[in-house]
């Protein structure tokens, strides 16, 4: 029974080790699978911490996702595209009654003229424009309140931003209005295009610092 449990454990030193040389002792193999074990837990720490950051890369991208569509949600298209068929159309008779926009009749213009007298006495009167736009103003006006409005609250506007007050909007809006009559006067009284270009940039560097003073980009 000795000799056969002897026979055994030389048939299996045998099988291990290549030909021609002995199986290695076993303090050596315990000492090999030593060296080895850090290396493991070395590779178990670095996937761990790779797992830790794809999921805080997920989490990141979910609340962003989730932040977009909240902010795309609260976006008040309906009362932006009123107020771009409203208020856009009668800031656009500023340049429509100077000539700056010119709108084809035959193709949905409305232009109303009027008589003045002329400036020599016996002249035959002088035809003005009164009020010039089209009916494709409205709409067009409309889906660009909206989608300028739209962006700006989705991608530009903070956190942290309190809601701008009636007599604010109020104001900007007039600053807008005087800044559409300057560039039509202007453009009425044949002004230099480098001329008129210097005044709306200090114009709209006022506008800026009375109103904004920062730079957002989305």
């Amino acid at each position: 029974m000795v000799a056969l449990k002897m026979e055994l454990v030389s048939r299996q030193s045998r099988s291990w080790a290549p030909s021609g040389l002995a199986a290695p002792p076993l303090p050596l193999l315990r000492a090999k699978q030593n060296l080895q074990r850090p290396i493991l837990v070395s590779e178990q720490i670095r996937l761990r911490e790779h797992s830790k950051q794809r999921l805080v890369i997920a989490r990141a991208t979910e609340n962003s996702q989730t932040n977009f569509t909240k902010r795309l949600r609260q976006v008040p298209a309906l009362g932006l595209a009123a107020c771009g068929a409203t208020l856009g159309t009668l800031l656009d008779l500023f340049h429509g009654r100077a000539g700056v926009l010119t709108y084809n009749v035959e193709r949905g213009g409305i232009l109303w003229e009027g008589l003045r007298d002329a400036p020599v006495i016996g002249d035959a009167p002088v035809s003005f424009v009164i009020l010039q736009t089209s009916v494709w103003v409205p709409l067009l006006l409309s889906a660009f309140y909206v989608v300028d409005g739209g962006l700006y609250l989705t991608f530009c506007r903070r956190e942290d931003e309190e809601v701008t007050k009636v007599e604010e909007v109020v104001i900007r809006l007039g600053a807008l209005g005087l800044m559409l009559m300057v560039s039509a006067i202007l453009y009425e009284n044949y002004v230099p295009y480098s001329r008129m270009r210097l005044v709306l940039l200090v114009l709209g560097l006022f506008n800026w610092v009375s109103f904004d003073k920062r730079c957002v980009f989305p």
